[in-house]
């Protein structure tokens, strides 16, 4: 017989009449079985409990065992109500006690809030991602639902062979022998209208803004918040196929790894593509004698993937002939972010809002959009910063990016770079910032750190200053902190607070030891000393 129910009779029993399990459609599939709202218990229809033989729980009667060819599946007769019953193998008994507990999906507002606590400033920004990301897998539930729908109504002959089962228990027992071989065939049913199944297409997300704004840390926290895997990748090694790097198919690969091996999730985790703006065509690949193998050609294989494709990835494992064994993974439901500086793109989009008038005696128009290098650092910035927010994805295919790409990319996040005012914010108030990050290391050297306002304002102007975002913030606290990390650990030092002379090299740090006052010696007892902290 090759349906049959999947639920642990021992674990029936002892649940009673409200128990009704079920389990993803893939997991049964592999082990041939699914499971149905079937169960006996040991209690009658008025509540009384039977010792020792299994009874119904439709009608309360004694079950009886049915012999089958298969040994290892039990399968139980009711003959008062004819109802059938059957026990599951081992391996199913155990996933059902491990399934995990459905999560509820997180609005939009929800995954804005959990970013604010790690991520500071880029309020635009956090709208759109969490937007994007609640609507991608939002349509990875609908499109699932509908999926176990169409299987349910008939598409799926595992399914209707199920079904049949325990809608027409007549049919598979005889009256004089109760053989359960002599089953007919039931068809399924149809569906009623194609049109109503409606598929949603997935909509992949591109970052773009400066260097140090932040575009893979919130890109992580939303993989944490999410919780799925995700895998980052660097396409600046990537390359096309039959040449020396690494091929667009790698990145799957890690997602599996990240996945702990498990295919469904690593399906519905996403794929972190930075520096994807390095990929660009150049300007000489329209010459025919020249192969952009890192540029177009990679932009060519990742087409497929970010579309939705069947790929054969490496799953890290070989056969036994000594070959990388392989596993097929459905990237539909895999969400692809790109990041990338797009450096000069300011340029490309100001020179689309460049109107100016052609002739002789024509007025002259100052243009706003174009860059001024006589302008301060903030000005450029902020200008700089008004012309990324107008980027469209004719832009990038201008700056590089071929058509067929950019279209698998609907959704743009601008990022702005960051000022003063916020660097100091990042030093400060988010979870696991900076100085917290410090000031845990020197109390495990057991000593305490402080810093001035006026030194965390002297560390946030040379970050801005060296233009590489919040990653120059831990090269200079690491220069600042240099010498107090060697002199501290395991010495009298129990405070040390940074200054702004400290920052500047001008000064050096405040320390507080502790004070060892030495006690009178009484009756030939000397005693300890005492440690006073000022």
């Amino acid at each position: 017989m090759s349906a049959r129910l999947t639920i642990p009779l021992s674990r029936i029993f002892s649940l009673g009449r409200n128990y009704s399990p079920y389990i993803d459609n893939n997991t049964s599939k592999k082990q041939n079985s699914d499971i149905r709202r079937y169960y006996c218990s040991t209690t009658d229809g008025g509540g009384k409990k039977f010792k020792g033989n299994q009874f119904c729980s439709e009608c309360g009667g004694e079950l009886f065992p049915v012999s089958t060819i298969n040994s290892s599946n039990k399968f139980y007769h009711c003959k008062s109500c004819n109802s059938v019953f059957a026990s599951t193998v081992k391996q199913l008994n155990q996933l059902i006690e491990h399934q995990e507990q459905p999560r509820k999906l997180p609005n939009p507002r929800e995954i804005t809030q959990f970013l604010d606590k790690y991520v500071i400033g880029q309020d635009i920004a956090k709208k759109v991602l969490s937007t994007g990301v609640y609507q991608h897998y939002l349509r990875v539930e609908h499109n699932q639902a509908q999926n176990k729908t169409t299987q349910l109504e008939g598409n799926s002959p595992n399914s209707s062979s199920i079904i049949n089962i325990y809608s027409n228990k007549d049919a598979y027992f005889d009256n004089n022998n109760n053989s359960m071989y002599n089953r007919p065939v039931i068809k399924g049913s149809t569906k009623d209208d194609d049109d109503n199944n409606i598929q949603l297409d997935k909509s992949n997300i591109i970052l773009l803004g400066p260097s140090g704004v932040g575009k893979t840390h919130i890109s992580k926290t939303l993989a944490k918040i999410l919780n799925v895997p995700m895998a980052l990748c660097d396409c600046t090694s990537l390359t096309q196929a039959g040449y020396v790097g690494e091929d667009v198919e790698s990145v799957l690969t890690k997602l599996l790894i990240n996945a702990n091996g498990n295919i469904e999730k690593a399906q519905q985790g996403i794929v972190f593509l930075d520096e994807i703006d390095k990929i660009a065509s150049t300007s000489d690949s329209a010459n025919h004698t020249f192969r952009d193998v890192g540029g177009e050609g990679v932009q060519h294989a990742l087409l497929k993937l970010c579309e939705g494709t069947i790929a054969n990835v490496k799953n890290g494992k070989k056969t036994a002939g000594g070959q990388q064994d392989t596993v097929q993974i459905d990237t539909k439901d895999i969400l692809f972010i790109g990041s990338g500086a797009f450096v000069g793109i300011e340029k490309v989009v100001a020179k689309r809002f460049d109107e100016r008038f052609i002739g002789f005696g024509g007025p002259k128009q100052k243009n706003e959009n174009i860059l001024d290098k006589d302008l301060s650092m903030k000005e450029q910035n902020e200008r700089r910063d008004k012309l990324i927010l107008k980027t469209d994805q004719d832009d990038l295919i201008k700056y590089g990016i071929i058509p067929e790409l950019v279209g698998r990319f609907p959704i743009i996040v601008p990022f702005h770079s960051f000022d003063k005012n916020t660097l100091v914010r990042i030093l400060k108030e988010p979870k696991n910032s900076l100085i917290q990050q410090k000031q845990l290391m020197f109390a495990m050297y057991g000593s305490n750190l402080t810093f001035s306002d006026e030194a965390l304002e002297e560390i946030a102007e040379m970050a801005l200053n060296r233009k590489t975002g919040a990653r120059a913030l831990r090269s200079i606290i690491e220069r600042v902190l240099r010498e107090a990390d060697f002199v501290v650990p395991e010495s009298d030092i129990v405070e040390v607070h940074v200054n702004k002379d400290c920052v500047k090299g001008k000064g050096t740090y405040q320390f507080t030891k502790k004070n060892v006052s030495p006690m009178p010696v009484t009756n030939n007892n000397v005693k300890e000393p005492k440690t006073v902290a000022i």
